[in-house]
């Protein structure tokens, strides 16, 4: 069984067994008042917000853009006769020469192609990226939850070693 304990409201030692870990006004041995039970709680919370900003970045197209199925661009050169569209893969859904571009030379007409499907493409994955005001800080959500996972395993490992001092400490106080 292990034992933790607790300033009473009179200043006085109070032992507790294990299944006691609710903070209690004051703290643990005069502490802030976080037990391990509020100190997980306090983690969860951190990871259940940081889901959360996750699936609403997703929904929103923030930090992920927008679903490149859902769009698709058009690009046109050579006065409209060049018609391309292009979905955000880079892909083409449509592609329309006008009659009169038999008119031109080859080399205009290539460099036409060219012209509309690049700015058809460009515009798609344009309208996929996020689109981020310059004053909002950007927040590598990953990296985050990593931090919040490895900041839980520390500190519990330094819990488990801070309650066996503590219990050690108690052992030897009750030792005659």
């Amino acid at each position: 069984m292990s034992i933790f304990s607790t300033t009473s409201a009179s200043g006085g030692l109070v032992v507790e067994d294990e299944g006691a870990r609710v903070p209690r006004p004051g703290g643990r041995l005069g502490g802030p008042g976080f037990g391990t039970v509020e100190f997980d709680r306090l983690l969860q919370q951190a990871r259940d917000t940081l889901a959360s900003t996750r699936r609403a970045a997703q929904a929103t197209g923030v930090g992920g853009g927008t679903e490149p199925g859902a769009v698709q661009a058009v690009g046109e050169a050579l006065d409209g006769l060049v018609r391309a569209v292009a979905n955000a893969d880079g892909t083409l859904s449509d592609f329309t020469l006008d009659p009169r571009v038999l008119r031109l030379p080859l080399a205009d007409v290539a460099d036409g192609v060219r012209q509309a499907v690049n700015a058809a493409v460009a515009e798609a994955r344009a309208a996929t990226e996020p689109v981020i005001p310059d004053d909002v800080p950007q927040v590598d959500l990953d990296a985050l939850g990593e931090r919040i996972e490895r900041i839980q395993s520390d500190s519990l490992r330094q819990m488990a070693r801070f309650s066996e001092t503590v219990n050690d400490v108690l052992d030897r106080m009750r030792r005659p």
